[in-house]
């Protein structure tokens, strides 16, 4: 039979992981879904550690040049946070519902790996890192980034947790969010987009690009983006589409094919150059 587990504290929720395996529960929204079964319902194969009202893990803590937030924050109660920037909040607007947006949590959205996640191209673009913690480890971080392996894998370990995300708060002037999917709402996404870039005059000080679902992990290139900050925007198109056409190779799958990705995906960026860039 699995036990229900509630731990008193974070230390009390590391120990237990500690000494045995243990499925991980905060929000539960992707879950439920993995675990749901037709005949039997609800299955999981260790004892169930409840972490959803660890205040340890509710946390957010936005100083102005960074910003931390608790893994087991729901999205809503990010959306509703005065401190955070919007070009944070938008992709968190695009998943699932209200009800879910409730109930869902960032943290549970990194450890979910997937690769048609709304919030991971947003995460990988702006330097975000997943930190951790074990009994015996202590606090660690790792860059979203690297912290996803493939798929729904990750680098974390049976006795490790993660307790929060941390984001570098850079003023961006102009970003760019578009989620693409069969419905506005409850959709998976074809794809994604993200873009934010900071400038002054006709010189870009900063620039960020990442898609996601397009492949097993979010596609970003700092060696394009480095290259475009070096160059005026007059030529941004002529250098943008040939170089990021050449860098997505997207997968075919049930959503969409591989030619339907690549056209939207390089459509996106061009749109996102045009309005926000060459004015």
């Amino acid at each position: 039979m699995v036990n229900l587990i509630i731990p008193h504290n974070l230390n009390d929720a590391l120990e237990r992981m500690s000494k045995q395996k243990l499925t991980i529960f905060a929000g539960g929204t992707d879950l439920m879904i993995k675990r749901r079964t037709q005949s039997l319902g609800l299955q999981f194969d260790h004892d169930v550690l409840l972490i959803s009202e660890l205040k340890e893990l509710k946390t957010i803590i936005a100083d102005g040049s960074s910003l931390f937030i608790g893994a087991a924050a729901t999205i809503s109660e990010i959306l509703a946070h005065p401190k955070i920037q919007d070009l944070i909040k938008a992709p968190l607007r695009e998943i699932g519902s209200v009800a879910i947006r409730n109930t869902a949590t960032l943290g549970g959205n990194i450890v979910n790996a997937s690769p048609a996640s709304d919030v991971l191209p947003m995460l990988v673009a702006l330097d975000a890192r997943v930190v951790c913690r074990s009994k015996l480890r202590g606090e660690f971080k790792i860059a979203v980034e690297l912290f996803i392996t493939s798929p729904g894998r990750t680098m974390l370990k049976q006795d490790e947790l993660v307790t929060g995300i941390a984001i570098p708060m850079t003023d961006f002037n102009v970003f760019s969010t578009v989620k693409v999917g069969a419905r506005k709402a409850n959709a998976i996404s074809k794809l994604s987009f993200f873009g934010a870039a900071s400038f002054n005059m006709d010189k870009v000080i900063d620039v960020r690009i990442a898609f996601g679902a397009m492949g097993p992990k979010v596609i970003r290139d700092p060696i394009i983006e480095y290259n475009l900050v070096n160059t005026k925007l007059k030529y941004w198109l002529d250098m943008a589409l040939p170089a990021y056409g050449a860098l997505l190779n997207p997968i075919d799958d049930l959503r969409s094919t591989r030619a339907y990705r690549k056209e939207v995906a390089l459509n996106l960026l061009e749109d996102f150059i045009k309005k926000e860039l060459i004015r």
